[in-house]
Formats: structure tokens, sequence, C-alpha cells
């Protein structure tokens, strides 16, 4: 009997003793839950075409209504850690990615081929579960630094602003990766950490949802009203002004052209509502070491100052060291070599694959099954640290201390786990990045995924890692299957 035939015949044992267990009852789906959900879906479908509509109508008035020349503005990136800001500040001016985290209020200046000057200020991040409170003063006080007053552009408040004056805008764009949840956690965050702007900020700012290629054929409106309320108050907060932007793209060209369409928004908003008014410096000061400004009446959040110095330990420690990716890169590359060790394979002869970057995305969605890469490592790396190890290394010092109560211990472990999960993305990215074949004829094309593991476990050295064999079932399953299906898609194709 065949391997398969005996896999079948198992199967069917297996169905058998199940019915039997259940007395010969089968499974059955509840009609009421059926309708109900079909009902949510239905409901979720018209609130997200109504908010199309009333976008589109919005459009259509904005575009007839006059506004103020702009040659001159300033895009503001705000949001939280690892939120793609650097990423697509990068496309906006046209320039490479910096793959070092953004510590520093960082201005670029692009004059486009219409003449319009751009400013763009790269902001260092929020925490997306600790509050603003918990956000370190030097951080605060560099986002604080995107409000100074540029030399050459004069940017200025509305009603300072006169008539023979160069005409310069300023706006916000707020990063909301679409493929991570939002909740009234995230909400109340936001809401805390933009308030030191000032309540124009909102007037002046444009949620960005990025890595949008991850909703698939979802569309962001979709998303808006199925999330919860905590993201329609935000969007609404904004004005109904969004812009979705994907990440993933066959060619730069279409990068560029998101790239000018989110510019050409930014500057429809600031011609035509130059509302935004800039604090003092004094408010300015103020915010940066308390968070908020000084008001009569409004009570201050407590702090808890032992905490706070723990969060600041977590934003020193944060930075990727070079140790730390050499680690990483062993700890993935020890699963591949246990499985290809006895492989002798000529390194630099690989037989071309004929599959495309295409068919790859597309087994990475199917066995994902909806779900983004992100939120699965997340979820995992969560599970497995709580779980096995009880504690990230770095953090476990910490952890000892009696007084470490466990709900800061959770949100040290989730925020952490987003740094883990970024850090495996950018080694995955590494060992998947395109490279050259056939140098001497110039031709150029994607090396596969397999060719690619059998490289690089031939050129890193051996280190005994038992990391990635306790990686709990979630993250097994997934490897496993992705593993196999680009085995058997990365044949190599005879001549």
């Amino acid at each position: 009997m065949s391997t398969r035939a005996t896999l079948s015949q198992t199967v069917l044992d297996q169905v058998e003793t199940l019915v039997e267990r259940n007395g010969g009852r089968h499974f059955e789906t509840d009609e009421n839950v059926i309708q109900d959900i079909l009902k949510k879906r239905e409901e979720v479908d018209k609130r997200a075409e109504n908010r199309k509509q009333r976008r589109i109508k919005h459009k259509e008035t904005w575009e007839n209504t006059a506004g103020s020349p702009i040659s001159e503005v300033t895009i503001v990136m705000l949001g939280w850690v690892f939120g793609s800001k650097s990423e697509i500040s990068s496309v906006i001016l046209g320039i490479p990615e910096k793959e070092k985290r953004t510590e520093t209020c960082v201005k670029e200046t692009k004059v486009m081929k219409n003449g319009l000057k751009v400013t763009v200020v790269d902001t260092p991040g929020w925490w997306k579960y600790f509050s603003a409170s918990l956000v370190p003063n030097s951080v605060r006080s560099e986002i604080m630094k995107a409000l100074d007053e540029d030399e050459e552009t004069g940017h200025t408040s509305a009603k300072e602003k006169s008539h023979d004056k160069v005409s310069s805008g300023r706006a916000f764009l707020l990063m909301i990766p679409a493929d991570t949840s939002f909740t009234n956690e995230q909400k109340k965050i936001i809401e805390d950490n933009m308030k030191p702007f000032g309540e124009t900020i909102w007037q002046n700012t444009i949620v960005v949802f990025n890595r949008a290629h991850c909703l698939g054929e979802f569309e962001i409106e979709q998303h808006i009203e199925s999330e919860g309320e905590a993201l329609i108050w935000l969007v609404e907060q904004c004005g109904n002004r969004y812009f979705t932007f994907t990440d993933e793209v066959k060619h730069q060209s279409e990068l560029e052209d998101q790239g000018q369409k989110l510019v050409d928004m930014v500057v429809d908003m600031v011609s035509k509502d130059q509302s935004l008014q800039i604090p003092s410096n004094k408010d300015k000061e103020q915010m940066a070491e308390t968070g908020h400004r000084t008001e009569e009446g409004s009570p201050e959040e407590p702090v808890d100052h032992d905490l706070k110095k723990l969060v600041e330990v977590l934003h020193s420690e944060w930075e990727w060291r070079p140790w730390e990716m050499t680690e990483f890169r062993a700890r993935f590359a020890q699963r591949l070599r246990t499985k290809y060790r006895k492989c002798d394979v000529n390194i630099g002869k690989f037989p071309k694959s004929s599959h495309t970057r295409e068919e790859i995305e597309k087994i990475l969605r199917d066995e994902l099954r909806g779900r983004s890469l992100e939120e699965v490592l997340e979820t995992a790396l969560h599970i497995y640290f709580q779980r096995e190890c009880g504690a990230f290394d770095i953090l476990s010092i910490m952890f000892e201390k009696d007084q470490f109560k466990s709900e800061w211990k959770q949100l040290f472990e989730r925020e952490w786990a987003r740094r883990e999960v970024r850090m495996m993305k950018y080694v995955l990215a590494k060992y998947l990045a395109d490279s050259k074949e056939d140098a001497d004829a110039g031709e150029a094309h994607v090396r596969s995924c397999e060719d690619t593991s059998l490289w690089t476990v031939k050129s890193t050295p051996l280190k005994s890692s038992p990391w990635m064999d306790q990686l709990p079932p979630l993250i097994k399953e997934i490897v496993k299957g992705i593993l196999k299906r680009l085995k058997e898609l990365n044949k190599p194709v005879h001549s």
C-alpha cells in the first residue's frame, strides 16, 4: 500500500472514531449565529460605503473651493515606534530609507518638479502600549522641535500671516499600521500624545494607513468601520481625512506615485485650512517636560516614577545592536542548517527558478490565513516568552524585583515583542532580498528563497542555539508550511 493510501486510511479511521464518540451526531451550525454575522457584515459594508461617498462629496466640494496658493509646506510625521514614519518620509523625499532608529527630530527638504518646496520632519515615535506620561522627556523634547519655526519658510499661525508673505503651511501625518489592531488603549495613548500640539492639530492632520497591502481586497473603509469605535473616532477627529499607503509594490514608480498623491493631499488641505496655532516657546518647554500645557482646573495624570525609570531603561535598550543582529541571523539559520547540512551544493551556481515574487506572496497569504505576519509573530512571541520564559532576557533583571507589578510586566512584554517581531521581519527581508546573478551577462533576477537559504547556511558561522527549535507550534507550523511550499515551488527548471 502506498504512503498516500495509508494516510488516507488513517484519516478515515480517525473520522469513524470521532463519529462513534459523538454518537453518530454531526456538527450543525446555528442558523441564528450565521444570520447575525451576515447582518453585522452588511451593516459594516453599508457604513463603509457611506463613509466613502461622504469623502468623495467632501473632495468635490473642496475642489470647487478656492484656496490660498502654497509654495512651501512642512510635513510632520507622527506615530508610535515602528510605525513606518521614516519609510514614508523617504518615499516623499525620494531618498533611500534609513535603517537606523530615529532618535532626534530630522528635517529634510526637497523641491518638487512643480516648484513646491517640501520639508519633511521625521520625529521619534512614542510607545504603542505605554501611556503618554511614560514617554521619555528627551523623546518628547525632540518631537516638540517639529513645531520650531523654520527660518527660511517662516511658518507661523494663520492669524500672523500677512497677505504679501510667502504662502506656506504645516501638516501632520499620523501613521497607523493597517495590519494591527487599534483599540481604546491606542486611542487614549494617541490622544494624550497629540494634546501638547493643541486642539487645532486635528484640523491639520491626515491619518496614513500604511502596510495597506495586508488588507488584500478589503477596502480601507471596511477596515475602519469593522475595527471599532476607537478607529472611527480617530478618523472623524481628523475630519475623515485618510490615505492608504501600500508598502509592497512591483515597481519603484508605484511608491513615487503614492508619495506624490500624499503630498497633493497635504497641499490641498493646508491651502484651504491654515488654522493651526503654534504653541508659544514657553508652552513648548512646559510640554517637553510634562507632556501637557499648564491649564487651570486640569488635573495632571499621576505618574509612577518607578515605572517611568524602568521605561527609560527600555528606551535605552531599544536600539538594535550589531551582536543582536548576528545572533538573530544565526538563530534563523539554525533550522535551515539542520535541514540542509548534508546538502552538497556548489554555491554561486544555483539553477534558476521559475517562481515570481507574486507567487511567494500568495503562499504567505495562504499560510497566514488572512492574518498579517506581524500579528502572528507578535502574538506567538508574546505567548512564548510569557509561558515558556516568563520574561525577556534583557528585561529579566527588572522582572526579578518584587515590586514589579504584573500589569507592568505585561506592558513590557507586549512592547518588547514588537521589537522582536520587527527584528525578525528585518532578517527575513534580508534573506529574501533580491540579488544579482549572471553578472557577466548583466542579467538580474530574483533569487529563490530556497537558494538564498542555502547560501546563508553555507556562509553563516555555526552557532549552537536551541531558540528556533523551542518556538511555539503557532510559528512552527506556519514556518514549516511556508518552507514546504517554497521548496516545491523552487524546484530547479531543467533545460
